[in-house]
């Protein structure tokens, strides 16, 4: 029997068919639209997926570069403290140096300080021997000769003895003159015989103040 014949014959199964009908074709509009909204959530999770993605990717290329630059900031850490400990050495080395010049130089202060006390020592000495030169009476060679000659004959020279003295007493006494000449060390008498006049002691000098008292004499 066909279904327009059913119909005819049994109205409520006409509308009952009509309900199905509509049924069908609401549920049709229902899948249909969660279709389109699987294929819309398909389409943003694969969009998503790909951005998350691209993020993944993107993030193990900063961690690849993040680890290259922690080696080579963990080498360049290591040449650096490295140069930090040479650093050190050489300012450890250095400051021995420095205490060892520092040292030199309170031994060499030391030395300049004795020197200079020398050098005022003979000074003083050199300046004493001037004036000491300066007083001595400046008579020449010819003036010591008109001396001599100025003297009486040596027969006419009298004796001078005391009346009670002992034979040892009685012995001439003869008047010397020191002739003041700068090249020679020479005496003479009465007669004008040369009688011998021993050098000036000089000061004895150490071997470091040896070139002082030369310099000395070189101004002199």
């Amino acid at each position: 029997m066909e279904p327009s014949e059913l119909r005819r014959h049994s109205p409520s199964l006409d509308k009952h068919f009509s309900q199905l009908e509509d049924a069908l074709r609401d549920a049709r509009r229902e899948i249909d639209k969660l279709e389109h909204q699987t294929l819309r959530l398909k389409g943003d999770f694969e969009a998503q997926t790909n951005n998350l993605t691209r993020q993944i990717n993107h993030y193990a290329d900063d961690l690849r570069d993040a680890r290259k630059e922690r080696e080579y900031f963990r080498h360049h850490l290591e040449q650096k403290s490295a140069e930090l400990e040479r650093m050190r050495q050489d300012s450890y080395k250095k400051q021995q140096e420095l205490e060892d010049l520092r040292t030199r130089y309170g031994m060499q202060q030391t030395e300049h300080e004795a020197l200079r006390a020398s050098y005022d020592s003979q000074r003083k000495e050199l300046e004493a021997l001037r004036a000491a030169r300066d007083q001595l009476p400046n008579n020449t060679p010819s003036q010591v000769k008109n001396k001599v000659e100025s003297l009486p004959a040596p027969s006419t020279v009298a004796e001078s003895k005391p009346p009670n003295g002992p034979p040892s007493t009685s012995l001439s006494q003869q008047t010397i003159i020191i002739s003041d000449d700068s090249d020679e060390d020479v005496a003479t008498d009465q007669l004008g015989k040369p009688l011998f006049r021993p050098p000036k002691a000089e000061p004895r000098l150490d071997a470091k103040e040896a070139p002082l008292a030369s310099s000395v004499r070189a101004r002199i």
